[in-house]
């Protein structure tokens, strides 16, 4: 059965909830560090973070950024996607990226892309069924550069 929740921006009094939810699908963030990361987002003009409430309750969230390129194309990206357990497979989803699409083309960019890990084929089938399609495989590079530069 699709459910209709309200979408909304995301503000810190989510901290709780958004934990909560994000420790569904992965390493437990606290509530404090969930608080300071979106302090720091909110101040970027060049994002959303919304919610999907039901009744009160927190049930997805969702952050889409711009990413504008001299080389290559711009473009929004959603960088978390996320559902409750007992509510996925109820059109939520669908809702949340519907809702990033509209801030992208609102923003002016041309294309919207997520990324997963490629453990998680069901997710894939979801994003393949709402309309995307798989781009071309890519390597994640990752440097640490808190605490100075690293040296090869």
């Amino acid at each position: 059965m699709k459910l209709t929740v309200q979408l909304r921006p995301m503000s810190v009094t989510d901290a709780k909830a958004v934990a909560e939810l994000l420790s569904e699908q992965g390493p437990v963030l606290t509530v404090d560090d969930i608080a300071e990361r979106f302090s720091r987002l909110a101040t970027t003009q060049e994002q959303l973070v919304c919610v999907a409430e039901l009744e009160g309750w927190i049930v997805g969230l969702c952050q889409v950024h711009g990413i504008r390129a001299i080389a290559g194309e711009s473009h929004a990206e959603i960088s978390t996607l996320a559902v409750a357990g007992g509510f996925q497979r109820r059109g939520i989803g669908r809702q949340l990226v519907e809702r990033a699409q509209d801030w992208a083309l609102a923003a002016g960019y041309p294309l919207l892309r997520l990324g997963d890990k490629a453990s998680r084929t069901e997710a894939h089938r979801f994003f393949e069924a709402i309309g995307f399609v798989r781009g071309e495989a890519c390597y994640p590079f990752v440097r640490q550069v808190l605490g100075g530069l690293a040296t090869p």
